[in-house]
């Protein structure tokens, strides 16, 4: 039975920047070992739906949400597999094969079937290193024995034969069953554009419509949020492809779990990760992983003096275990700064500015190809100074949001542009944009007055052109300092506890 203090004798030594990378892991999965990130690796049951026996499955989520941490682990568990055939494909490396991309969608489709039959053969004959074939290869990815007769007739013409490649790819060809790609990072460099829109959406057809054929080639994608809704917009089979997406939603419970996991294979503790996933189990009782780095009590001012500090820092991520491995290393090194081995009240209030630029910078950098004058338009939210010091400086009732954004296209108009559009968008596709990129969340208060928070991930029409859902709008925590860097505490004091 676990104890109320698994870590009554736990201390560290130092915190120094080896120990940091040790207790937190890295921010993303591709820079972890694959041993260290099994150890790491925690799923809410959307791996088991991302691994079923399905030809297709769309890993959809923010930035950071753990998509490509989930293709990672499902091929690593494939490459398990002695009579399976794995192709790691990313945005970087097709985008080299799309030079010549038929503008028509058909035509289009095919050359995505031929891009996928000769990346697994250069997979299988150079190890991945790319190699030119001439022709139209589209028609041998009609059927798995089509594409494995292919393979096979490749491999012989271009290497010594096919032990050649039994030994550089570990793979009897003569046993292999199936082979899955997996697309990574089909979203990098996506600026809105009609033409990366159909980069990407050509080949999700390509994929969709080669699974349907042969439930033996197999796709496995990651897609970011956004690029999944404006697909879902302009691809008219999506209502049948919607139904093989795995969509990566995070609770703060569930964020916990993901960090103490990690601070519990430091300290070489057990920790059943599944059994804590329950919503019952109380979150205090996981707080005793946290002991030896982290004071269990947050002593700032205010509402928030004597508030668990886990409430204080689960407050500040936005739904993706990314953020909370980001603040917490911050943290840690404030500390170590100070020659200490736990992170204290000081060291969060410290960091918490830096923490918050960072993400605000993460938006801009992420998102700045898509609108010109995102910087004005972020920090137009910076609380007025008469408003600095009330809980609401950073909520907005629909009418005031509504009035706050027509006031700064009048003022910055001419700075506010969507990519590629000619006149200053219109305030109601700008709360949609703010919304879509997680820079505000919904809110709506029941007759009960209980307050229920959606995020984009959670609900997606929560703005339109034509109707009025009843929602007002929050500038997430994550975010505050950034654009109110003066003070410290007002921003703490702008949080609610709940």
């Amino acid at each position: 039975m676990q104890s109320d203090n698994p870590t009554p004798n736990m201390r560290l030594a130092k915190l120094d920047a080896e120990t940091i990378r040790a207790l937190f892991g890295s921010f993303d999965a591709e820079e972890e070992a694959p041993d260290r990130f099994r150890e790491y690796f925690v799923t809410n049951s959307f791996y088991e739906a991302f691994t079923s026996h399905f030809p297709l499955r769309i890993a959809v989520g923010n930035k950071g949400s753990g998509k490509s941490a989930l293709l990672k682990a499902s091929m690593l568990e494939d490459e398990g597999l002695q009579d399976h055939i794995s192709v790691p494909l990313t945005a970087s490396e097709l985008v080299g094969r799309a030079d010549n991309l038929p503008q028509d969608s058909l035509r289009a489709i095919n050359h995505w079937k031929s891009v996928f039959a000769t990346e697994a053969a250069a997979k299988l004959i150079t190890s991945g290193v790319l190699v030119p074939f001439t022709g139209d290869t589209s028609r041998v990815m009609n059927s798995f024995s089509s594409l494995l007769t292919w393979l096979s007739k490749e491999a012989a013409q271009r290497s010594k034969g096919l032990s050649d490649v039994v030994i550089k790819a570990g793979l009897n060809l003569n046993s292999a069953k199936s082979i899955t790609f997996y697309l990574d990072d089909l979203d990098k460099g996506w600026d809105g554009r009609i033409e990366g829109l159909h980069f990407v959406n050509s080949i999700l057809n390509a994929c969709y419509d080669i699974s349907k054929r042969d439930e033996n080639i197999k796709f496995k994608i990651a897609l970011r949020w956004d690029l999944w809704d404006a697909i879902s917009r302009v691809n008219s089979d999506i209502d049948k492809i919607r139904q093989n997406a795995v969509f990566l939603r995070w609770s703060n419970h569930e964020i916990y779990i993901v960090v103490a996991r990690r601070v519990a294979k430091f300290f070489n503790i057990e920790f059943p990760y599944k059994m804590y996933l329950d919503p019952g189990r109380s979150q205090g009782e996981i707080a005793s992983f946290f002991d030896p780095i982290l004071e269990r009590t947050f002593r700032g001012v205010g509402k928030w003096d004597q508030t668990p500090t886990r409430q204080v820092i689960l407050s500040m991520t936005r739904n993706r275990p990314r953020d909370l491995i980001a603040l917490l290393t911050l943290a840690a090194e404030e500390a170590n700064r100070k020659s200490r081995v736990q992170i204290n009240t000081n060291d969060l209030n410290n960091i918490f500015p830096r923490y918050s630029e960072e993400r605000l910078n993460d938006l801009m950098v992420e998102y700045g190809t898509r609108l010109s004058g995102m910087e004005e338009l972020l920090l137009s939210f910076k609380p007025a100074r008469s408003s600095r010091k009330t809980a609401d400086s950073f909520r907005f009732t629909n009418d005031r949001m509504t009035k706050h954004l027509k006031e700064l296209l009048q003022r910055h108009g001419t700075k506010i542009r969507f990519a590629y559009e000619g006149r200053a968008p219109d305030y109601r596709r700008l709360i949609d944009f703010l919304y879509r990129i997680d820079f505000i969340s919904a809110w709506f208060t029941h007759k009960d007055d209980r307050r229920e928070r959606v995020s984009f991930q959670d609900r997606q029409l929560a703005v339109s052109g034509v109707a009025e859902f009843g929602y007002s709008w929050e500038v997430l925590p994550a975010y505050r300092w950034a654009i109110e860097p003066t003070d410290v505490m007002d921003v703490l004091n702008s949080l609610t506890v709940d």
